[in-house]
């Protein structure tokens, strides 16, 4: 029984990859990494309300699979895996693989800001159409040429689809050098300059890392504590309270310029934006309620 598409497993390896790179957990959804690479070698799933009543359980919460139930289960596992971003490298253009059109006038409004640009290629691994892919984009890395920090962005077009609005998602922020809030905050600024200001975009966000990154090392001195949680804030929305938790990195990010919001990726976890005056208002508009309170908690946070 073929488990995978012609150009399926080229992106199954490389969710494996990131599986091990971002968390210490082997499996996932049951599932090990060989299993995955292999499906045959999975016999068994495995549910704590199964039990011996059954004569076709092996063992308590063990229930002997064939080749449909393989499949289905890993169809499921590849649809629920969250799409992520690989990034190849920055020593190649991407021109020829991918839409660059949107890097130009970033690259030009750089200079004035003693930034420098530099293209880079990755691809963003998605469910799509039934099976796991691999689509191609591009990627540019800003380097403040007054420190040893660099931004790693990418036009959220070419992963989230075309918008009414002009997004810009931030993959990283790194210091190779000294911890440094002062040039961190100037960087910062600069960014929003440069996006914002000049660029015209309308919304630019990331999220503060949960995790080491193994190609993106840190310059935290003595005990790590970025990841420590800070403190909790709630939204109140129709009545029902959601509550966040902020981690020592995240109110960092805030302290140095960004605005903690809600993910447009995902309602349950914290991103952290740039935005213009406009969008603000486009907000404020749209769900006064909720985006009242982020900026309210914004305002006070910086003060904590």
């Amino acid at each position: 029984m073929e488990f995978y598409g012609k150009n399926e497993i080229a992106a199954v390896q490389q969710m494996i990859a990131d599986r091990v790179r971002e968390t210490d957990e082997y499996e996932y959804e049951g599932w090990s990494p060989e299993e995955r690479l292999d499906p045959t070698r999975k016999s068994y799933i495995f549910d704590n309300s199964l039990s011996f009543l059954n004569p076709i359980y092996c063992r308590k919460g063990a229930a002997k699979i064939n080749d449909l139930d393989r499949s289905l289960g890993l169809r499921k596992l590849l649809k629920n895996y969250p799409p992520f971003i690989h990034i190849e490298g920055y020593e190649s253009d991407a021109s020829s693989r991918a839409e660059t059109g949107w890097i130009e006038g970033i690259e030009k409004a750089a200079e004035s800001l003693h930034i420098s640009a530099q293209r880079g290629f990755g691809w963003q691994n998605q469910y799509s159409n039934c099976e796991r892919v691999l689509k191609p984009i591009s990627l540019l890395k800003l380097q403040d040429q007054r420190s040893s920090l660099t931004a790693e962005i990418i036009d959220s077009d070419q992963v989230h689809g075309k918008s009414n609005h002009t997004i810009a998602k931030i993959l990283f922020i790194q210091n190779e050098g000294r911890i440094a809030p002062y040039k961190t905050k100037a960087f910062v600024r600069s960014v929003r300059e440069l996006l914002i200001d000049k660029c015209g975009y309308d919304f630019v966000y990331g999220h503060s890392a949960n995790c080491d990154q193994l190609d993106h090392q840190h310059n935290s001195l003595g005990t790590d504590k970025r990841f420590d949680n800070h403190h909790n804030f709630s939204l109140t929305i129709d009545s029902k309270q959601h509550a966040f938790a902020v981690s020592n990195l995240c109110h960092f990010w805030n302290l140095m310029g960004f605005t903690v919001t809600p993910s447009p990726e995902n309602e349950n976890d914290l991103a952290v934006s740039l935005m213009s005056a406009e969008y603000k208002k486009f907000l404020l508009n749209l769900a006064p309620e909720l985006w009242g309170q982020v900026f309210d908690y914004n305002k006070s946070a910086k003060q904590k």
